[in-house]
């Protein structure tokens, strides 16, 4: 809604649901199919968010608002414990969370080169009593028409996965409980600095450097535990955790970019990173993330073809640094029957780069009422073999590889109205 030309209020409200999970048997030595794990996390996002933007002046705005969300899941995970002979049953929940966040923006111009914006962000979980109060403070210092420096610091929340919050424990009396119900958020403090410098309308050179400190971060609450959230493949946890952990993260972003013209765009990106963190047993560690240094371009180009037709050529390639992983304890997975790690040596290794091409060719028509598309997309189009995570074969008493998607052609048909 447009109250004025110096008023603007915008409102949404957006639902979402996402369903992701899996389940693993294992053939025993008599070549019967046993049951060892299942899970099924069915996430569903209800968001209401309202923005008020209103211009005092040519050099005061105020941009403020709030966003009110409701998370309603279905968690489940079992496995068969091989020791007891029982099927163990750790989360089971079907629940709902709520998150409030509002902030306040006001940006003033010092001068014709010199643009700040200062304000702050609330983020409030009323299920556990949650609650982070986050300044934000921003320059930006246009020292000609193609260059401008600038400068920012925040502080930021984030919120566990809804699985670790609800994950159960039994007690010896049977009963079970709730560990990290009340877990708080994990917390860090950003500061980057960026150059950028224009060559042309249509092409720019961006280079950014940044530093985060991490604290609060929640971790197993062990003195010999190297477990954290930061570092969790899987949306659950049930040890009981504690907001004692830290972590950095700090690495230099170069960033060339052609905006589309002549129907052509490519946009190339480096980054060149370290990311560490440090649990209750007092080691800084790989973060899992930790690969070093990232790479990816994307380019495309449009070819009018027969008035109302345009073909599309699309290219999208990524190569980063392997993540890190904890080595397989051999002897232990043996007699457990089931992969098990050397929890003291977590995330010492390194998988090997990640590399990718997505190609993509496209025919769009035009008409007066509607626009339609083929499409054709190779998604690892050279067909990499990327190293997904290893994990132990109680049959074969190895350590064996998993690798990720192959070539996967996706054929689309669109029509917009």
């Amino acid at each position: 809604l447009n109250f004025s030309d110096k008023t603007l209020w915008q409102s949404t409200v957006l639902f979402s649901v996402h369903d992701n999970g899996y389940a693993a048997n294992r053939i025993t030595d008599n070549y019967q199919s046993e049951f060892s794990y299942q899970c099924n996390y069915l996430n569903k996002r209800l968001t209401l968010s309202s923005v008020l933007n209103h211009k005092f002046s040519a050099r005061h705005s105020l941009k403020t608002g709030f966003y009110v969300n409701r998370y309603y899941f279905s968690l489940n995970e079992r496995y068969l414990d091989r020791i007891q002979q029982q099927i163990v049953t750790p989360l089971a929940t079907a629940s709902s969370a709520n998150t409030v966040q509002a902030f306040g923006q006001w940006s003033y111009r010092l001068s014709e080169r010199i643009t700040t914006h200062a304000g702050s962000h609330v983020l409030f979980m009323p299920d556990n009593q949650s609650f982070s109060i986050e300044p934000r403070l921003s320059v930006r210092y246009q020292q000609s028409e193609r260059r401008s420096l600038s400068a920012g610091y925040g502080l930021h929340s984030q919120m566990q996965p809804v699985g670790v919050y609800q994950a159960r424990v039994q007690r010896l009396d049977g009963s079970w409980y709730q560990p990290n119900k009340h877990l708080g958020f994990n917390k860090s403090h950003h500061w980057v600095v960026a150059v950028e410098q224009r060559f042309t309308p249509w092409f720019r050179l961006r280079t950014e450097a940044y530093y985060q400190q991490l604290f609060n971060i929640a971790v197993k609450d062990n003195p010999a535990s190297a477990v954290a959230t930061i570092v969790s493949e899987e949306g659950y946890i049930t040890d009981p955790m504690t907001n004692k952990g830290k972590g950095r993260n700090y690495g230099l972003e170069l960033t060339a970019e052609r905006f589309l013209h002549n129907n052509l765009y490519f946009l190339l990106s480096t980054s060149f990173y370290r990311a560490t963190y440090q649990a209750m047993d007092g080691v800084w560690r790989n973060s899992r993330f930790n690969g070093k240094q990232a790479f990816s371009f994307t380019a495309g180009k449009e070819f009018q073809w027969s008035g109302n037709r345009t073909f599309g050529l699309n290219v999208r390639s990524i190569y980063t640094g392997g993540f890190w992983t904890t080595p397989i304890d051999v002897a232990a997975s043996r007699q457990a029957g089931e992969t098990r790690y050397i929890e003291s040596l977590a995330f010492t290794e390194q998988l090997p780069a990640y590399f990718r091409t997505d190609l993509r060719v496209s025919l769009k028509r035009n008409r007066p009422n509607r626009t339609t598309t083929w499409a054709l997309d190779l998604q690892n189009a050279t067909n990499h073999k990327n190293l997904g995570g290893q994990y132990f074969d109680a049959n074969s008493g190895t350590v064996r590889n998993w690798y990720q998607f192959p070539l996967l052609p996706v054929l689309s048909y669109r029509i917009e109205f």
